[in-house]
């Protein structure tokens, strides 16, 4: 047991001397003993109590810094839009369309094309490029009932580009009568990766202007 003597002294007629020797710490009140009053260097490492000091107690930087930790696994390479194509099973989304002009009482025809982010891992047919079920002006041949997304949320089964209209003027003219969407210049072609197309028929007046516009979504197989 570590004990602790503290004598107090006091002079009494100049003769008179008074001791009181503590021997345990719950002899002290708290607080008692402060920094203030502990001498310079007296706490040594032989009154510390071993692995009783914690790394919050020592100042940035006075710890030593621990051995260097062993090489980690080499990461999966990642997807650059500079050498790669569309992962499989990652869905790709766009919009389509605007305002044509249809400055005449004439038949107009618009055919825009719209581009993947990037390139799509195989080519598409017209198949695998309609508009969804239901969709105005759209012929039953070019709708696919698998397109069962929306303009707000367009989705498309693996791989499938399939069309949403949010917009599309019809009624009296200037209007839109036929809307259609096909792969670019052929079947399966390289060109066809690379995105797809919609078609847009109106009949135009006099200064007239017809609205087709929507969302797309592509799903790579």
């Amino acid at each position: 047991m570590v004990v602790a003597s503290i004598a107090l002294v006091v002079a009494l007629s100049g003769t008179a001397v008074a001791a009181v020797i503590i021997s345990s710490p719950s002899q002290l009140g708290k607080n008692v003993v402060t920094g203030k009053k502990i001498k310079k260097n007296a706490v040594t490492s032989k009154k510390v109590k071993n692995k009783s000091l914690l790394a919050k107690d020592f100042k940035a930087g006075q710890l030593p810094a621990g051995a260097k930790g062993d090489k980690g696994d080499k990461g999966d390479a990642g997807t650059s839009v500079f050498n790669s194509s569309i992962p499989s099973g990652q869905t790709v989304k766009g919009v389509w369309g605007g305002r044509f002009a249809t400055a005449t009482a004439n038949p107009y025809n618009f055919a825009p094309r719209i581009a993947f982010p990037v390139a799509a891992p195989a080519g598409l047919a017209d198949a695998q490029v309609s508009f969804a079920a239901g969709t105005p002006t759209v012929p039953a041949g070019e709708q696919d009932p698998t397109c069962t997304g929306s303009a707000d949320v367009p989705t498309a089964p693996a791989g499938k580009v399939c069309v949403y209209a949010d917009a599309v003027t019809t009624g009296a003219a200037p209007s839109v009568s036929a809307l259609g969407a096909l792969q670019l210049d052929g079947e399966n072609s390289e060109q066809s990766k690379l995105g797809f197309a919609v078609t847009i028929t109106a009949t135009g007046t006099a200064g007239g202007s017809v609205l087709a516009r929507g969302t797309w979504a592509y799903t790579a197989p």
